[in-house]
């Protein structure tokens, strides 16, 4: 993986692809990516989950079955496909690799089922192995290398890749473009310190806030850029009869702001 100029290439034995922007979206291989195109690692973790799918035939109404796990999340199990999918959640850290099965952590999660249910397990009809990959943080990794131009990071997802796809699909395709967060995403909710840190909006000099009543709630997702020294003007309609708007103003104070009882 080179970048001679301005463009990334990736030369492979089906020929030599060029683009403007290069997204690492390798899962457990993203450090290697990324170490190949000359950009720091990022410390990624992959993370082996066993699965095991049981036959489950007598008993009724399995596919509207919930999924089922124990408090400390040591085994979990749900329908799939007409029989049921188990797993004892084992998470073991290997290096990249194709994953296989491991055959102790899937019994492990067949007993413990069967230990806290009725259903009885005589043989397993199929298992499957995958990577889940880790941050040290645990959270994804997202958004453009803050060293190097046009690499842009999608790894990190941990068990939620499949999940989460569609919402990351179409917020990462916006970050890359330039344009604004789809809809889709955006009412869903974020905060505004989530959107400043993918960059999909400059940290601002000047605030203002109305939002009949909500205004504590903001405050809060926007803490980094409250604490931002570009930030120079910041004017907050509180009500003093609130619990919540007296709590925000004491910790506004504590971040520097004057309150302006005159305004």
């Amino acid at each position: 993986i080179l970048r001679p100029g301005h463009v990334w290439e990736v030369i492979s034995p089906q020929g030599i692809f060029e683009a403007e922007f290069l997204v690492n979206a390798a899962g457990a291989w993203g450090d290697v990516v990324a170490a190949k195109a000359g950009v720091k690692p990022i410390g990624l973790q992959p993370k082996r989950r066993s699965i095991g799918v049981i036959p489950v035939d007598g008993i009724p109404g399995v596919a509207s079955f919930p999924m089922v796990t124990d408090v400390g999340e040591t085994w979990y199990a749900k329908p799939q496909s007409g029989k049921m999918m188990v797993s004892s959640a084992d998470a073991t850290p290997v290096d990249p690799h194709d994953a296989y099965a491991d055959d102790m952590a899937i019994a492990e999660g067949i007993e413990r089922l069967m230990n806290a249910t009725t259903i009885e397990v005589n043989h397993l009809d199929h298992s499957w192995g995958g990577l889940r990959t880790f941050a040290s943080d645990g959270a994804p990794v997202i958004g453009f290398d803050p060293h190097t131009e046009g690499f842009f990071w999608l790894v990190g997802q941990g068990g939620y890749g499949i999940q989460s796809s569609p919402a990351m699909g179409v917020a990462c395709t916006a970050r890359i473009l330039g344009h604004a967060l789809p809809p889709l995403v955006a009412d869903q909710g974020l905060r505004f310190d989530d959107l400043l840190a993918g960059g999909f909006v400059p940290q601002p000099e000047y605030v203002k806030i109305d939002v009949d009543g909500f205004e504590h709630k903001v405050l809060r997702g926007m803490e980094q850029a409250l604490r931002s020294d570009r930030l120079r003007s910041l004017i907050v309609e509180l009500n003093t009869r609130l619990a919540e708007h007296v709590e925000i103003r004491r910790w506004l104070e504590t971040l520097g702001y004057a309150w302006d009882p005159a305004q």
